[in-house]
């Protein structure tokens, strides 16, 4: 079946373009506009095929294990995007983004100017990525396409100033602000697609489209306390694989950081549904997008969208703001529950910051998450 047409929802920017910095300015925040690369026009000049090959470095990317790296495997990171920086495939492109993205943060011994310039290039990877995979949408076969990654990828761009700013040593409350509204903007766009597709019957769109929404709410019911030292951020593009080290996939980092400084990242796995395989596989924190992300007993993502969009805009109800107050200490509550845990994993991972755990704590108190073996 014909995927869904792009729909874009009439939707306004909260921040005028003087209110904007553009990157380069280090003692004021760093934004892009995301949601401005998803409804830009697309190029739409007919197929001639497009020439790509196994690429060495990304295949070495994804065999470092799915945790922040130290120091040395900063630069191996930077070494990565300069080898993937040139490709035209859109995951090649994601990768360096991600790559350079994570080695400016980590890369502590360089000048902020040097960390936030590393930091520019990742997204400027990002943004091509997005760009590519939107016109492979538009005009590739159908083994290019990707329905949700331009949002995926815009949601990688839309959290980037807060990487920015813990270079910086700084997060400021503005950032916070743009950041959790840009998110908002491109899940907002996200469900236009998915309920579009629900009307047309593309089941593929749906199950696209509805994945995606999930991890959107469990980002936006975490960081709508506008925090600045504990929020949700996109996983690295290595994590979300399963190619290497599976039982390390994860969709989402908690982050829990102290003037720049990562104290502890908290793996997150969202799934629509939970298999009983599932639970074996995955180290991360399971979330179980109907059972743990629904309000009022409505599992659907949009339902939940809509609650979390009326309290961000004011207009919500009663019952919607306990609806998503609810929500917010639930999937904050699972992140604590899930922290008092023992680590877990091989020695590489327990000396890093992004700490693996045992989860029978948090299935002793939320349903859905025991497990055959511990």
């Amino acid at each position: 079946m014909e995927s869904a047409k792009v729909i874009t929802p009439n939707l306004c920017s909260l921040h005028t373009a003087d209110d904007i910095n553009t990157p380069g300015d280090i003692t004021e925040g760093i934004f892009y506009e995301p949601y401005e690369e998803l409804i830009a026009p697309v190029d739409e000049t007919p197929w001639e095929g497009v020439s790509f090959g196994p690429n060495p470095a990304y295949d070495k990317y994804l065999r470092i294990h799915k945790v922040f790296v130290g120091q040395g495997g900063a630069a191996l990171l930077e070494e990565t995007h300069d080898e993937l920086h040139g490709e035209e495939l859109p995951r090649y492109l994601s990768a360096a983004g991600s790559a350079a993205v994570e080695s400016a943060v980590m890369s502590t011994g360089k000048t902020t100017e040097e960390r936030l310039a590393l930091l520019d290039e990742g997204v400027g990877c990002w943004q091509r990525a997005l760009r590519n995979q939107r016109r492979y949408n538009q005009v590739a076969p159908e083994c290019l396409q990707d329905l949700t990654y331009p949002y995926r990828l815009a949601m990688d761009i839309a959290t980037a100033p807060l990487w920015a700013d813990m270079i910086r040593q700084n997060i400021r409350h503005d950032t916070l602000e743009k950041v959790y509204a840009d998110c908002l903007n491109i899940a907002q766009a996200n469900d236009v697609q998915l309920n579009l597709a629900l009307r047309e019957g593309d089941d593929r769109g749906v199950g696209d489209h509805a994945g995606f929404a999930y991890e959107c709410n469990f980002l936006l019911a975490f960081n709508r306390t506008i925090s600045a030292t504990w929020f949700v951020v996109p996983a690295m593009a290595r994590c979300d694989t399963g190619y290497e080290y599976r039982q390390q996939t994860h969709d989402m980092v908690i982050l829990q950081q102290r003037w720049g400084q990562i104290r502890s990242a908290t793996p997150t796995e969202i799934k629509c549904r939970l298999k009983r395989e599932d639970k074996e596989r995955y180290d991360a924190l399971l979330v179980r997008g109907k059972m743990h992300l629904s309000v009022d007993s409505q599992h659907s993502p949009s339902k939940t969208l809509a609650a979390l969009s009326a309290v961000h805009e004011g207009t919500a109800t009663l019952q919607q703001k306990r609806s998503v107050t609810a929500l917010t200490e639930r999937v904050t509550g699972m992140a604590k529950r899930y922290r008092a845990g023992e680590t877990i994993g091989p020695r590489v991972t327990k000396r890093s910051l992004t700490h693996f755990r045992d989860a029978r704590v948090v299935a002793e108190h939320y349903a859905g998450l025991t497990r055959k073996t511990a």
